[in-house]
């Protein structure tokens, strides 16, 4: 007997291989966007800490050798530097609030930069 067509067994078997591919995907999918969410944070903060470079070189006088500066978000938003679209994290869309801590590195002769979420002169 010829029969025309797919037994029950036969797409239920194509169903199940079609989930499986799916949910593979879909992991492989997700940590992509994941990692590319973190870098692109990681991008995020070295453009802050290049914005606080710039700040830097026109308010020199603030800033002191001996003694760590705390340079918060807020400023480098007052004083045109930084754009407020820049201080979203794309990891959660939360708000980059944190400081800049710029230091003096007198091996090399010159300041240093690191982004930290609280920011104490010690």
């Amino acid at each position: 007997m010829n029969k025309k067509g797919f037994t029950l067994v036969e797409l239920l078997a194509v169903l199940v291989i079609l989930a499986i591919l799916a949910s593979v995907t879909t992991i492989a999918v997700i940590k992509i966007i994941n990692n590319s969410r973190k870098e692109l944070y990681e991008d995020q903060i070295k453009l802050i800490e290049k914005a606080a470079d710039k700040w830097s070189v026109d308010n020199t006088d603030l800033i002191g050798k001996t003694t760590p500066y705390c340079l918060s978000m807020d400023t480098l938003l007052r004083s045109g530097h930084i754009k407020k679209d820049t201080l979203v994290d794309p990891r959660d869309e939360s708000e980059i609030d944190g400081y800049v801590k710029i230091t003096y590195d007198s091996e090399y002769n010159q300041y240093e930069f690191e982004y930290m979420d609280t920011c104490s002169t010690n």
